[in-house]
């Protein structure tokens, strides 16, 4: 009886920078009125924010890692970025962003296993039987190459991958390719005997 009396919520969160920590706002009165998540997606902040909620945090818990977190680190640079004038253009020009995105990715990843809730494989919903709602977590990117949505976990098996074995924090990072600003992530596509370079949001064919 009290399994059927839980109040159950669906959320998706959209992108934005900043956004993301209104997002957390949003999220702890939702809690505050009782509810659980149950089916969660999101699209760059977004993201972040659904794959931490996904993996057990509570609102609260997020508002002190948000007031915590020091945002300056989000702007990662690479060798070739330091580089006086030439680097940050190099960069565009080369690598299609500015930024390297690592420590967002890393520092997710670390945050995601202190709740052992890594891989998409540990997001399964017990006893679910529609592949629609397998997993708890939904992460939304961009394949400009075949120009259509990716909708992770399960749309990696076209990369290779079984959407089990899908790092989150890897996801989220896919999600968060703002183009020019973060270095897309790169994926090799593989179909028949064709072979082609993806990124989130950029194209690159060899």
């Amino acid at each position: 009886m009290e399994a059927e009396n839980k109040l159950l919520a669906d959320a998706v969160f959209e992108g934005g920078g900043v956004k993301g920590i209104g997002l957390v706002g949003a999220a702890a009165v939702i809690e505050e009125r009782g509810y659980q998540w149950a089916n969660l997606a999101g699209t760059s902040a977004g993201a972040i924010v659904a794959a931490l909620l996904a993996a057990g945090y509570t609102a609260e818990e997020l508002k002190k890692l948000m007031s915590e977190l020091d945002y300056s680190r989000f702007k990662d640079t690479g060798l070739l970025d330091r580089i006086p004038v030439a680097g940050p253009l190099g960069s565009l020009i080369f690598e299609k962003g500015i930024y390297e995105g690592k420590f967002i990715e890393d520092w997710l990843r670390e945050l995601l296993r202190k709740k052992g809730k890594d891989t998409f494989g540990k997001l399964i919903i017990a006893n679910e039987r529609d592949d629609r709602y397998r997993f708890k977590l939904r992460v939304i990117a961009s394949d400009i190459s075949r120009g259509r949505m990716l909708v992770l976990p399960q749309d990696i098996i076209d990369f290779g991958i079984l959407p089990e074995d899908l790092d989150v924090a890897m996801a989220v990072r896919m999600s968060m390719s703002i183009p020019f600003f973060y270095e897309p992530v790169k994926l090799q596509y593989k179909k028949e005997n064709q072979a082609q370079t993806v990124y989130s949001g950029w194209r690159h064919t060899k």
